[in-house]
């Protein structure tokens, strides 16, 4: 997968919000931690359990998590994770 380059918080909510439409659950991750470390620079979170929003996303964080790394393939919706991000 290709690496995704942002300059700034701005063009990686716009970002974030693309990927949140392909329902790719690895671009989505991805496109998150982007968009954390941008939002954040000074906490630069490495996972999505260190961005700030976590605690309120919890539930739908952690099915995207579930998403990335079960070992057979699960079904994921982006949908309430795009609900939050309209």
């Amino acid at each position: 997968m290709p690496r995704i380059k942002y300059i700034d918080d701005k063009l990686s909510w716009r970002q974030l919000k693309r990927a949140l439409q392909t329902e790719d659950p690895q671009q989505v991750h991805q496109a998150l931690l982007v968009w954390g470390s941008q939002r954040w620079p000074q906490q630069q979170p490495t996972c999505l359990e260190h961005l700030p929003c976590y605690a309120a996303l919890q539930t739908e964080l952690d099915g995207l998590l579930q998403a990335c790394y079960a070992e057979a393939p699960i079904s994921w919706s982006a949908k309430s994770l795009a609900a939050w991000a309209a």
